[in-house]
């Protein structure tokens, strides 16, 4: 059988069409995924106070993910031992938070909350580096004599993360 008269035949395909709006779609998404890690970035803590003070607004915000972003890998381990995810035990922990148990549980004290039902103030009062590990004061409140005491980050792939198991150096 033979073409029908009159009509046309088809138009060769360009094969190099779907080919370019291919590779045009990869390269846009691959600069947006750019920009937003540049973004995320840019607002990722710097220093061990600031990852303080970015974990204790997730904790007041109850923003699990946050929390668990902040923490270093060795406090992650434990909830996989537990047979949980972090976001479910930090979700257990900050339910079951009341009150510090010490003056010097200044990690329990960041989940105490206030009577108004917003967690408190925390006050960076001094941060102290040594390589990959730091230590940084706080006192939880806005008085004086309100409770003081040491955190301890370290430092995971450039990034400062808290280390809720490690005793503060003496």
């Amino acid at each position: 059988m033979g073409a029908s008269v009159g009509t046309p035949p088809p138009a060769p395909r360009r094969p190099g069409r779907p080919i370019a709006a291919i590779v045009i779609v990869v390269v846009l998404l691959a600069a947006a995924a750019v920009a937003g890690y540049a973004r995320f970035r840019a607002h990722e803590p710097k220093t061990p106070a600031q990852t303080l003070t970015s974990f204790v607004g997730a904790a007041s915000a109850g923003d699990l993910a946050a929390i668990c972003n902040l923490l270093a890998a060795s406090n992650l381990e434990v909830f996989d031992d537990q047979g949980t995810t972090c976001e479910d035990g930090f979700a257990q922990i900050l339910a079951r938070v009341a009150q510090p148990r010490s003056d010097d549980d200044a990690v329990a004290a960041m989940f105490a909350a206030s009577p108004g039902g917003r967690a408190p103030n925390v006050h960076v009062l001094a941060e102290h580096i040594d390589g990959d590990r730091a230590e940084v004061v706080v006192r939880i409140g806005d008085r004086p004599d309100d409770p003081e005491g040491p955190v301890v980050l370290v430092r995971e792939d450039g990034t400062w993360k808290l280390d809720l198991d490690a005793a503060p150096p003496s």
